[in-house]
């Protein structure tokens, strides 16, 4: 049963990130930012957030008055939660699809762009409200009245978001195949150019040189005729003086 109720918890937070992502990169942009890494509208860094803080302050001893700890431990556990999910999502999604789905790079105080300070702060003052009044009020709900009702809609969750992941890597897959084939034919077609201009730069240079060869021959010809022309006048000249 707890089963069911945390993973409808991370479908339902995973929904509200996924509408303020939306809304907030729409507003920031001017157009309209689907953010959702998946086809449908679910962030799921959101909803295992909010999970694992369940988890933190719902059973870990560490956290005595447990959702009702003070406002800074539970501002520091909620920062450090949402930014180790952060960081740990860039990076796996970055390297299975070699995508990047947020930058954090023109952000004061970033480790690598994939989480920042003021975003961090941002998900430690969301965690408060979440932890100190939205979480009690789910466990309050009497989820035990109907246990197969609970689980049914769980399993319908489950269902839907597997098909959802399933057909997102699929077509991730396909689309980074398609990136990669159309990058090597760009790099092919750019080789075949760089080879036949550098083809056309060596035979105008061995063109150019047989110009220059061919105009020093023929100056040197020219340079030729001109001294023997001067070398017969100074001789007909002193000729000339004899008689």
């Amino acid at each position: 049963m707890i089963v069911a109720q945390y993973f409808e918890a991370f479908i339902l937070f995973s929904f509200i990130g996924w509408i303020y992502e939306c809304i907030y990169c729409t507003v920031k942009d001017g157009h309209w930012d689907n953010r959702g890494f998946l086809f449908g509208p679910v962030c799921p860094i959101y909803g295992s957030s909010v999970v694992l803080a369940m988890i933190v302050f719902g059973h870990l001893p560490l956290f005595q008055d447990g959702f009702y700890a003070p406002v800074w431990q539970v501002f520091i556990s909620c920062a450090l939660i949402s930014a180790v999910a952060e960081y740990l999502t860039s990076y796996v999604l970055e390297r299975l699809f070699h995508a990047v789905w947020w930058d954090y790079s023109s952000m004061p105080f970033n480790i690598n762009g994939r989480i920042c300070l003021p975003a961090t702060c941002g998900f430690g003052v969301a965690g408060v409200f979440i932890v100190r009044y939205l979480l009690p009020f789910i466990f309050s709900l009497p989820a035990d009245q109907h246990p197969l009702v609970n689980e049914t809609v769980a399993l319908l969750f489950m269902l839907v978001f597997g098909i959802d992941i399933a057909v997102t890597v699929v077509s991730l897959s396909d689309m980074l195949e398609r990136l990669e084939n159309m990058q090597a034919e760009f790099d092919r077609r750019m080789q075949t150019g760089y080879e036949l201009v550098k083809d056309i730069s060596r035979k105008d240079s061995h063109h150019l040189k047989s110009i220059r060869g061919f105009k020093s021959e023929k100056t040197s010809s020219i340079a030729s005729r001109i001294r023997l022309a001067m070398a017969e006048r100074k001789a007909a000249n002193k000729r000339a003086k004899c008689d």
